[in-house]
């Protein structure tokens, strides 16, 4: 029998030290306590290994925005409530060509706007300082939020990074 998701709970997370997953043969889905290496589901009586709790991250599910756990190197995750398919975004990092910070960017975009100095950065550039970057006409612009400072905190301080897309000359 599923077991039901407590109002507000996402996959991943569960009251106390818990944690739930979609068992691999049924789909039902299961808690479990937090840090356990496998589980066996009641229903179909098959064993689930879980995912190890420090290689775990988290998403929101493109479709019922519920936030989904996943492990670390998935190119996807299908949400165990609605069954649809969310895609991983990878990102990749480079220096700001004008005040030489890291920024953090999706793998497809071809250029960086910095959210500190919003200078324009050509993605595979040569980090020359102010030479590069200018006449790159954006077409889309991509505001990527990573995980908050401190996720467990009352007062977290989230982590933004602009990204501007370039169409291709």
């Amino acid at each position: 029998m599923a077991m039901p998701m407590p109002y507000g709970a996402g996959p991943g997370t569960g009251p106390g030290n818990h944690s739930y997953l979609a068992c691999g043969e049924c789909q039902t889905l299961l808690m479990y306590p937090t840090g356990s290496p496998s589980v066996r589901c009641q229903r179909c009586q098959h064993v689930n290994r879980a995912p190890p709790v420090a290689d775990s991250l988290q998403i929101s599910c493109r479709g019922c925005q519920v936030l989904l756990a996943y492990p670390r190197g998935a190119e996807s995750v299908r949400c165990s409530l609605c069954s649809s398919v969310t895609q991983v975004p990878r990102y990749s990092h480079l220096v700001c060509g004008s005040c030489n910070i890291t920024l953090m960017y999706q793998v497809d975009a071809s250029s960086v706007k910095c959210a500190v100095c919003h200078y324009v950065t050509p993605v595979g550039a040569p980090n020359r300082g102010a030479q590069a970057g200018h006449g790159a006409k954006p077409s889309q612009t991509v505001v990527i939020e990573n995980p908050p400072s401190d996720p467990g905190a009352r007062h977290s301080v989230k982590n933004i990074a602009v990204g501007v897309k370039a169409e291709k000359q």
